[in-house]
């Protein structure tokens, strides 16, 4: 069991086995630091301001926040912030899509969007990214299926890939059932990072059909190996949206990608109380019962995964990543999500929307002269950053409420609230058994205290 040592800031403090403890700054998360017992006991445990170990040490403990000792040291050269000025945006480029998903919330057609409007799109983001003094913009290529309209796709890269001062980063989501040498071509030529959609292995993928009807999941099984040998297991990752129907089969899945090496995430579906709810409709109970059941499941099912990762995970692994939502590592914001404030997508038609997942909520049509962060800063944000419950919750610079369009009708806290605080330990325990697997736990004999 983990304790919070109330120290300046809160420290949670997690034992493994009787040599090694980990421990995080709770207040402010920048990572989870695995130390040996003695250095645990002396200097935090029995914690004395005055009493610090030795300057070597105390510089580690600093990268991690955990430094709360007296006299603090001087630091040279300090800069103000981590001078990380970014933006995000997911953009639509088609409706298509070569598979016919029973959940997918994007309303299939033939339309893809146009040379001209990704030229207006890409002047827009050269703008915004000057006004704004950006160094950092990330751009998300999605649908439908992306593959299906590479040469705008291509548009993009060319033309923000070398913007003076910005560095510019490309992701795209597929199903990699379309992985052509002209797919993989771009992601080599712009260093991609690729995340490809999976549910489950076998029947559990069921839901991700062909649009004739035939199981797609052999061919997102050589799709994917596919990206793995021609652009690097470190570039892919897939992501898992866990829900009701693939709940089940979780423990094989992450069995499966573990096997091969592969990172994973898992994120959470929106369940349809929270839909009806954001459009002014009435709450189910009986779905609010039932979606209750589901997270007790969940809970126990992520636990497991967990405990399958700490045995099976290869030393390149990053268990850090695999929560959607879910960090160690602040972000600089109360709120993990930054839809509408640094985050947009934009669709096919050049429209403008805080969030992939509500672009039938539109709040401009893109244009040369648009820029998009004043924008949105005139326009406001409708959905909090966090509920009120997540202001007084030990663990809220962790899940940081995760996504905002969970957060429960009442704007207490998110729907997954539980799981995520039923997980945590679990997590960090993972976290910390990759560390010690490593060798990067922070050993010290009694000299080092000096």
């Amino acid at each position: 069991m983990g304790t919070i040592l109330r120290l300046p800031q809160p420290v949670f403090a997690l034992p493994h086995g009787a040599s090694y403890y980990s421990l995080m700054n709770l207040a402010r998360p920048n990572g989870l630091i695995v130390v040996n017992q003695a250095l645990y006991e002396d200097y935090f445990e029995h914690f004395s301001q005055a009493s610090p170990p030795s300057v070597e040490i105390r510089e580690v403990l600093r990268e991690f926040n955990l430094d709360f000792f007296s006299p603090k040291p001087p630091v040279e050269n300090a800069v103000a912030g981590n001078g990380i000025r970014s933006m995000a945006c997911w953009v639509h480029v088609t409706n298509a899509c070569n598979l016919a998903c029973e959940y997918c919330y994007v309303r299939k057609s033939a339309n893809r969007m146009e040379e001209g409007t990704a030229n207006r799109i890409i002047q827009s983001l050269k703008r915004t990214a000057k006004a704004n003094g950006l160094n950092r913009l990330s751009l998300a290529f999605a649908g439908g299926e992306p593959s299906l309209n590479l040469p705008v796709i291509r548009m993009f890269c060319q033309a923000l890939s070398r913007l003076e001062g910005v560095h510019t980063t490309f992701s795209a989501t597929t199903n990699a059932t379309n992985v052509s040498d002209a797919f993989v071509d771009l992601l080599r030529e712009f260093n991609f990072r690729v995340y490809v959609s999976i549910d489950g292995v076998g029947k559990f993928n069921d839901a991700r059909k062909f649009v004739n009807g035939k199981p797609s999941f052999e061919a997102v099984c050589k799709g994917l190996a596919g990206l793995v040998e021609t652009i690097g297991v470190n570039r892919v990752s897939v992501g898992i949206v866990v829900s009701p129907v693939n709940l089940a089969g979780l423990d094989e899945i992450t069995r499966f990608l573990l096997d091969r090496g592969i990172q994973f995430k898992y994120s959470f579906y929106r369940p349809g109380f929270l839909v009806q709810g954001a459009i002014g409709g009435p709450v189910d109970a009986a779905a609010r019962s039932a979606f209750s059941e589901f997270c007790g499941r969940l809970l126990a099912k992520l636990k497991s995964c967990l405990a399958i990762i700490r045995e099976k995970a290869p030393l390149h692994f990053n268990p850090e990543a695999v929560v959607d939502k879910f960090s160690v590592r602040g972000n600089g914001s109360d709120a993990v999500c930054t839809m509408g404030d640094r985050y947009f997508a934009i669709g096919w038609d050049g429209r403008i929307s805080r969030c992939h997942m509500i672009q039938d909520s539109p709040l401009a049509k893109i244009s040369d002269d648009i820029d998009v962060l004043e924008m949105a800063r005139n326009r406001g944000n409708p959905h909090p950053p966090a509920g009120s419950m997540c202001k007084t919750c030990d663990i809220r610079g962790i899940c940081r409420t995760g996504c905002r369009l969970l957060l429960d009708p009442k704007g207490e806290t998110s729907v997954y609230h539980e799981v995520f605080a039923g997980i945590f330990e679990d997590y960090v325990e993972t976290i910390a058994a990759a560390t010690i697997r490593n060798g990067a736990p922070l050993n010290f004999t009694a000299d080092d205290a000096v």
